[in-house]
Formats: structure tokens, sequence, C-alpha cells
């Protein structure tokens, strides 16, 4: 609590801070071409980012930008995808937020990027009742040429809720009979909003939409997860679905500033090296987590480390995904799996 306290001091110094509150020009976005902007000019357009985060292993910068909209309850979804942009004027409560989240990313083992309303919640405390906000996120990465390699655009609705010695919980828990009516190369946007509602996240990334409906419980180091997946065609139909839900723990053991030996890093194989090897290699993880499902468990340890000093900081991130043995079984870097 003195911690929440001593951001919440913070906050008016941090609300001007330069990337942390944007209202997006979306003509602005429209001029970042992969293959042709450079860092410099990303910066130009946008503005200093609110995190900067480096793949350890490729050596690409990930820039993370976000905002605040209206909420407009009413309105359909999929009506409002094309104006992802158009943020309207933020209300108190989501400024708190976003400002000490920005605070918060500095300071804390917290991975970037991370929408904003999930870093918030985290460490205020929450109203019995839901309190819906809209955030939206562009993540710019940088190749090692120093070129724009992908853009992300990410719209997110959501609603926290709880209180301070309760259980934390976002979104809405999912109907899974509904779910089973969902029907790839048949199912559009509208019929999809008809059967689950309003998705908690929309991505557009390389001109695919993808809608995700999620539901977290979270306490203490306890929390239950429950994700629908869908990814639209062109022709706004279902081109493929995914689910999944899990029990699991969250273990935080701190972070560190000294940086990740790539050579060492490289010396980490697929269905080969084990967690000890890892630790023997690279240290002691930042924070480690294991998700229970019916037919297997699964834990994640994750290296976060301090890259570059300056505004934002800049961060290594990675996660070994390891299998019940505790053997690697994948690499994931900034949501991609090798």
């Amino acid at each position: 609590m003195v911690l929440i306290l001593g951001i919440v001091g913070l906050t008016g110094c941090t609300m001007t801070r330069p990337g942390l509150i944007k209202k997006f020009d979306q003509t602005k976005i429209s001029q970042i071409k992969e293959g042709e902007t450079t860092r410099a000019e990303v910066e130009q357009l946008l503005g200093p980012p609110m995190w900067c985060q480096m793949n350890p292993l490729t050596q690409k910068i990930t820039l993370g930008y976000f905002g605040v909209v209206d909420v407009h309850v009413d309105r359909p979804i999929h009506e409002e995808v094309a104006e992802v942009a158009e943020m309207g004027k933020m209300g108190i409560g989501a400024a708190i937020r976003g400002a000490i989240s920005g605070v918060i990313q500095t300071v804390l083992p917290i991975p970037g990027p991370i929408p904003v309303d999930q870093i918030a919640t985290m460490f205020l405390p929450k109203s019995p009742k839901s309190e819906p906000f809209k955030s939206q996120t562009v993540s710019v990465t940088i190749g090692v040429d120093g070129k724009v390699t992908n853009i992300t655009k990410q719209l997110r609705q959501s609603t926290a809720k709880g209180g301070v010695f309760q259980p934390e919980i976002q979104g809405t828990k999912i109907d899974f009979a509904k779910v089973a009516q969902i029907h790839e190369g048949e199912t559009t946007t509208a019929e999809l909003e008809k059967l689950l509602g309003v998705p908690q996240l929309i991505t557009e990334e390389s001109h695919e939409v993808t809608w995700e409906y999620q539901w977290n419980w979270r306490k203490g180091e306890q929390r239950q997860n429950e994700n629908v997946e869908v990814t639209f065609d062109p022709q706004g139909k279902v081109k493929k679905l995914t689910k999944d839900s899990y029990r699991g723990t969250t273990r935080f053991y701190g972070d560190a500033s000294v940086p990740l030996d790539r050579n060492n890093l490289l010396k980490i194989q697929v269905g080969k090296t084990t967690r000890e090897e890892i630790e023997h290699l690279l240290g002691q993880p930042t924070w480690e987590s294991t998700e229970e499902r019916e037919a297997m468990t699964q834990t994640r340890v994750t290296y976060r480390r301090l890259s570059k000093k300056g505004q934002p900081p800049c961060f290594e991130l990675i996660t070994f995904m390891l299998d019940a043995n505790g053997v690697v079984k994948g690499i994931e870097e900034r949501g991609a799996v090798k």
C-alpha cells in the first residue's frame, strides 16, 4: 500500500510523460511502412514510446504506445473496428490507471508490452462493481537494420472488479457451449458478437484481425484463465478458432540489472536443455508460471533484464516453456514460439 501511495503521489509529473497517454493520429500510423521506416522516423511520428522491449536472441526492439478511449457499451464492437484509432475524452479513473501503470512499468518486474488495464489492476484497489474502459496499444518492432519489421494495433475493452482482500476478476466467464456454435468458414463477426458479446481484445497485425475473449481470476499467486481466440478472413468470416482454460500459479523472484549473455542463450536447445541448465547459464528467472490443464501441466520461466537505461528504459524479455520433465519444449519471443 505504501508503494501504491508513493506512485499515486508521482502521477502529477507522470501524466505529462511523453508516450504515456496518446491520442493516436491514424494518418501518422499509416505512414509507418515495414522495411522502410526507421526507428527515428517512428518516434518523430508517434513521439517517445511508453515502453521498450528487446528480443535478446534476434536483437529486435519493440516500441510500445497506448491510449485510453471512451466505451460505447451499446454499440456493436464490429462497427467500431474500423474506427479503432478514434479516441474520446479520458475519464479520471482511466487517466490515473494509465499514469500509475507508466511508473509501475519502470520499477517492478512486469513484462512489456502488457495492456495497461492489466498492469494497473494488479496494484490498485478494485470496486465491487465492474468498471469498463477501453485502451488502444500500438507496438512497432524494429529490426537489426534499424527499420520497422512489424506493426501491431490492439483495441482492448475490459472490466476489472474485486477488493483489497478479494480476488481480482477481469472479463466475463466464457460459455463454451456457445463457443461450440462457432464454425470456421461460416460464422461472421456479427454472429460471433451475438454469441459471445464484445471481445476483450481486438488485434490487427499484417492486415489480419483477431478477436480474443478472456476471463481471468487471480488471488495472490493463484489464478484461473479462460481464453477463446478467433481470427477472421478478409471476408469477415472465422478463419481459425482456438480455445484454452487452465489453473495456475505465478511466482515473482525479482528483476536483475545484468543483461542476458547472448552466447549462453544460444546454447539453450529445444528438446535438450533442462531448467537447471538454463539457470546455470542465465541465473534465476524473473518469474515462473505454472499452467495446469486436463491433459498436461506446463511451466514457463521468464527472464527480464534491463538492457539500456533511458526514458523509457529498454528491457530484454524471453520465456522458456518446459515440459513435465523440466526440459525446454519451446522458446517464446514476444508471443512467437520457436
